[in-house]
């Protein structure tokens, strides 16, 4: 998902909505950028990167009105509780199809797709989280981990802390 190829399409959808004033859209293809940028492509330009897209997701839903400033974002999940309200001609539907062992009892149990809502003030938490390991990063080249690794607010916090960072750490 280089910026030479998988980005452009990004960047085209981002465009399209953008032209056709549907920012609310134009900041979930931003988000999703994003957030494929953090899982697929290490490094600190993928780190830039990633700022970049939430930056402009969260101005594309400041555009939008305050009661409309949301997102999707979807996320598949095993769930014990989803497999009871299924079916049982529906339940073998949802099973994950690569998977280890499909006797185990997670996979019998199905899975359901769940939609999480993220408003502005969750996009710039990672926003702000994404910034500080950007922050770490230039302080300290040898934490080179920190641009390949998502860490947990806590564990940023720390290294924040350790590394006399403190307003960075407040905000």
């Amino acid at each position: 998902l280089s910026s030479a190829s998988g980005g452009v399409y990004y960047e085209v959808l981002y465009s399209f909505f953008i032209k056709n004033v549907n920012y609310r859209r134009a900041s979930t293809i931003m988000y999703e950028y994003g957030r494929r940028l953090s899982q697929e492509v290490p490094g600190l330009n993928s780190l830039t990167k990633q700022i970049s897209c939430y930056l402009t997701c969260l101005n594309c839903l400041k555009m939008v009105n305050p009661k409309y400033a949301w997102i999707v974002k979807p996320s598949l999940r095993l769930t014990t509780t989803s497999a009871a309200l299924l079916p049982k001609s529906r339940e073998n539907e949802y099973d994950l199809k690569r998977t280890i062992d499909a006797n185990s009892p997670a996979n019998k149990a199905g899975s359901k797709r769940e939609i999480e809502i993220l408003d502005a003030n969750d996009i710039r938490i990672e926003y702000e989280l994404m910034r500080a390991r950007l922050r770490l990063l230039m302080k300290d080249p040898k934490l080179n981990d920190i641009a390949s690794t998502s860490l947990a607010a806590n564990e940023v916090l720390t290294l924040l802390t350790s590394n006399s960072l403190y307003d960075c750490a407040f905000r």
